[in-house]
């Protein structure tokens, strides 16, 4: 399988999930992601792989002017409200987190809260968190530990 049909396949199995539910459960990661960043007002701040909202609502509570990526928009809907609950304007774009959809540093702040580390090639998604990261900026994400792996299986591209 190359890149593109591997990230179709993600793309087709992360629409078809229920991913709601999951990342109900990875709210408190979020909320300590945004805590320990200690996003304040006025930063700029990408969140990547938005998945349905959850650190971009904290942000955006913070203060910060936000904008969302993620690979799919299934779940924009859902930050959408999650967003108006809360209320935070969002910016959601599709975009993929190896090859991000804004220009060089152009925000102080970029989070992804178990997004990222999704994507196939962390070496790609690494280069594109710092392109986009202001001089300065700070560049945050949670991950499962080691122990949490379930397979020891990583596509290479």
């Amino acid at each position: 399988m190359n890149l593109d049909e591997f990230k179709a396949v993600q793309r087709q199995v992360w629409a078809e999930s229920d991913y709601p539910p999951v990342g109900r459960l990875l709210e408190p990661g979020a909320r300590q992601l945004v805590d320990a960043v200690g996003v304040t007002d006025g930063q700029r701040m990408l969140d990547v792989a938005t998945g349905s909202g959850s650190v971009a609502a904290l942000a955006g509570q913070a203060g910060a002017p936000v904008v969302d990526i993620d690979i799919i928009d299934a779940w924009f809907d859902e930050a959408r409200a999650r967003a108006s609950m809360t209320g935070v304007d969002l910016d959601l774009r599709l975009g993929d987190a190896e090859d991000l959809p804004v220009d060089d540093e152009s925000f102080d702040v970029v989070l992804s809260s178990f997004g990222a580390i999704f994507a196939p090639r962390h070496d790609a998604v690494a280069s594109e968190l710092v392109r986009v990261c202001r001089p300065g900026g700070v560049i945050a994400l949670t991950a499962w530990p080691p122990a949490v792996r379930t397979t020891p299986w990583s596509p290479r591209f």
